[in-house]
């Protein structure tokens, strides 16, 4: 449904991530539900597991600044959170370091960012699943559309969306960012592949919203901060949208 959804905009669908790796859901949540208080320290960790990548164990220390009170006990209970991805982790409360050991290789997109594109997917896949109508959802959707300028020859634009998901033929697309980036400049070249008016965009970062605001429109996207993503904001995205893609 969804990639038959796609063609019909005049897009190629090449390629998408196969599955979810049940074994990493578990943590996925846990950072996303937690993130208000790991915020400073994730960076950290994915810094840490790509800089020893090579001997299969990190450690990362605690940030200067922050609530350590806070952390601590969070760092306490990822120990056994990290055991449904066999990795093996200590926190070192006196030397404010968290240790990590066994941390398979292809894990390490995983500390880099993909945890959150399982995080919102599986967010997705909860709401999904009340709906009456189906959804399906594809994470890390590389795209293809040919584009002609007029003259005999035709170039190709390929993009890579984090997220796809189709309800009731109306196609909604998110990005994904757990770093600082322009996410502006990056979405509008995606948008040259998916127009918004075709494909309602959100983007989800790590920016702060404003004083009571959880869910912020921009000219042709809205914005989530990843510590206000849950099923109750992403369904108010889906239905802000929904009406007016398919009636398009």
């Amino acid at each position: 449904m969804l990639a038959d959804r796609i063609r019909d905009l005049g897009v190629e669908v090449k390629s998408f991530r196969c599955g979810i790796p049940r074994e990493w859901i578990e943590v996925a949540r846990f950072f996303g539900k937690n993130y208000e208080i790991l915020a400073d320290f994730l960076p950290r960790l994915a810094e840490a597991v790509v800089r020893d990548r090579k001997i299969g164990k990190c450690k990362a220390f605690l940030p200067e600044k922050g609530d350590a009170n806070k952390l601590a006990p969070v760092l306490e209970m990822m120990i056994d959170v990290m055991l449904s991805m066999r990795i093996r982790a200590t926190f070192d409360a006196s030397r404010n370091v968290f240790l990590m050991r066994d941390i398979p290789k292809c894990s390490i997109c995983f500390f880099q960012g993909i945890w959150l594109e399982y995080y919102v997917a599986q967010e997705l896949e909860a709401i999904g699943n009340r709906l009456p109508v189906p959804m399906e959802i594809v994470v890390g959707a590389t795209l293809k559309r040919s584009i002609h300028d007029g003259t005999r020859r035709a170039w190709a634009r390929i993009i890579e969306v984090d997220i796809l998901c189709c309800v009731d033929d109306c196609i909604f697309a998110i990005e994904c960012k757990t770093g600082k980036s322009r996410i502006k400049n990056e979405l509008k070249k995606k948008m040259d592949v998916l127009p918004g008016n075709q494909v309602c965009w959100l983007a989800v970062t790590p920016s702060c919203m404003p004083k009571g605001e959880k869910l912020v429109k921009r000219k042709n996207y809205h914005v989530l901060s990843i510590a206000n993503v849950s099923r109750c904001t992403l369904s108010k995205w889906l239905t802000k949208c929904s009406s007016l893609l398919c009636s398009v």
